[in-house]
């Protein structure tokens, strides 16, 4: 997992370790320049799991609640104009990994 706008250095977590991708529309923070539409969320059978150094927390991570700063690292924003989006990136797992639990996948943003 590379987030480069918020986190150039990886962090890992293997297949077998990861218990469901989930995909949810990000929370607004109007204090934010750019906003966050949906995030994408590997979810850990448990934090130890997860491989990478804990960066300074960056205030778009808040967009979605209730992540510790060790689960935050496999969380990817999708950022207005950025490619791959949410869907292609739900897709990718999808074709690599057809029997991992997706969570949320069908869910719009609205754009307001």
């Amino acid at each position: 997992m590379r987030d480069v706008p918020l986190n150039p250095e990886p962090a890992q977590l293997s297949w077998t370790d990861c218990a469901a991708v989930v995909v949810s529309p990000a929370r607004r923070d109007h204090a934010l320049p750019i906003q966050p539409r949906r995030y994408v969320q590997f979810v850990p059978v448990s934090d130890d799991r997860v491989a990478g150094r804990v960066p300074t927390r960056d205030p778009r991570r808040d967009v979605v609640p209730g992540v510790s700063e060790r689960g935050a690292l496999l969380v990817w924003l999708e950022l207005p104009g950025l490619r791959p989006d949410a869907d292609e990136v739900a897709a990718w797992i999808r074709r690599r990994q057809p029997g991992l639990r997706q969570v949320g996948v069908a869910q719009s943003v609205n754009e307001e």
